[in-house]
């Protein structure tokens, strides 16, 4: 999860009208990362005010489907 919360943070940091959600998915993409990681780390770092509570689960099957490395 290291490597996901760094490239996470630098995103936020060089790009800072983005919202955490916005980075995440940035930061997950092409990367391959795991279910549980992507879970984990979205619910530590996504702040709860940028996205809809009841789109939590649709927005993660998206960013599970976005990781897979082409």
């Amino acid at each position: 999860m290291k490597n996901l919360e760094k490239q996470f943070k630098t995103l936020l940091a060089e790009n800072p009208g983005w919202s955490s959600y916005v980075a995440f998915a940035c930061a997950v993409n092409g990367q391959g990362y795991s279910d549980e990681l992507i879970l984990s780390a979205f619910n530590k770092l996504v702040e709860k005010g940028d996205y809809v509570p009841s789109q939590k689960r649709f927005l993660l099957k998206q960013l599970r489907e976005q990781t897979v490395k082409n």
